[in-house]
């Protein structure tokens, strides 16, 4: 059993996470933690400069920043108010993904006050149109945690399992459909369903043909693009005012 289990959903509204550590062959109780999703590309004197003047004692999640080879990336609450940093939505989600999930990680092990080298499952939702790419995304998920420093601390992760499933897949394997004729369950190998999932960024659907996923899509219809036909007809909005973020 690996140290940490993680299952993480990079949204575009906001990065989810589910952890646990595990001690003694059994997992101890899950732990929600949340980051905000920007990400920002920073000069490594602009971290320097912030570790230098900042006041106070933020949470790691809070205060996020990510050393990765010779790049330095604020992430979260730190890109988003330090650095002015704004969420592109047009963007892939995995290009994001990386160091967020450094940062996730680095969070959960200095706020649990563990070591610097460690093992970990990680389970991720990517949309259908990403969910391609996972074998690609697993690669660069293994090399990045093999090697990082998160605010000023040196981290080497034992990527041991690695589950990617496609955005919807969740509601799929726990919803089943009621009998008309009583209360039975209807067995989902005996059904075709559709499972729609609509996030801030775009939406995804699912079809399921007797128990197996035969297709799926993911188009730019979420609701960001309501919020922008919102601007689009009133004056002075802006999108984070909109919706709160």
């Amino acid at each position: 059993m690996s140290d940490v289990t993680v299952a993480a959903d990079f949204g575009a509204s906001l990065v989810r996470a589910i952890f646990s550590l595990n001690s003694q062959s059994q997992a101890l109780k899950p732990e929600l933690m949340l980051i905000a999703p920007q990400v920002l590309r920073v000069p490594s004197k602009s971290i320097e400069n912030y570790e230098k003047y900042k006041l106070g004692n933020s949470m790691p999640e809070n205060s996020a920043w990510v050393k990765l080879g010779n790049d330095y990336y604020a992430v979260g609450h730190l890109a988003k108010t330090h650095f002015n940093a704004v969420h592109c939505l047009e963007s892939l989600k995995i290009d994001s993904a990386i160091p967020q999930l450094l940062a996730i990680v680095g969070s959960i092990v200095q706020s649990k006050q563990m070591g610097n080298s460690f093992s970990l499952s990680l389970g991720i939702l990517l949309p259908w149109g990403e969910y391609t790419d996972r074998d690609r995304f697993e690669s660069y998920i293994k090399q990045a945690l093999s090697g990082f420093c998160f605010r000023g601390k040196e981290y080497f992760v034992t990527l041991e399992s690695f589950t990617c499933l496609p955005e919807g897949a969740g509601l799929f394997a726990r919803g089943r459909v009621p009998h008309k004729g009583g209360d039975r369950l209807r067995n989902a190998r005996e059904l075709n369903i559709a499972v729609l999932t609509i996030g801030y960024r775009n939406a995804s659907m699912l079809s399921i043909e007797k128990g197996a996923l035969s297709w799926g899509c993911t188009e730019n219809y979420g609701f960001s693009r309501m919020v922008e036909k919102v601007q689009q007809f009133t004056s002075g909005q802006k999108a984070e005012r909109l919706v709160g973020l």
